[in-house]
């Protein structure tokens, strides 16, 4: 199971670059696997935290 965010500020949207398995870089909404037992925006919230640096963040 996984949770992902749409998040939107001033009409741009917020991606995250990941590399995949055949070493292609791809774009995908911030979000990622959920915790046994995590509530779906707790997953959100701990992701975009993790792949934001705090600078960058509203």
């Amino acid at each position: 199971m996984a949770a992902y965010a749409v998040c939107v500020r001033d009409g741009q949207v917020l991606l995250a670059r990941w590399v995949a398995s055949d070493g292609t870089r791809r774009w995908t909404l911030p979000g990622g696997g959920m915790d046994h037992g995590e509530e779906p925006v707790r997953t959100v919230v701990r992701e975009v935290e993790v792949g934001v640096p705090p600078g960058r963040r509203a």
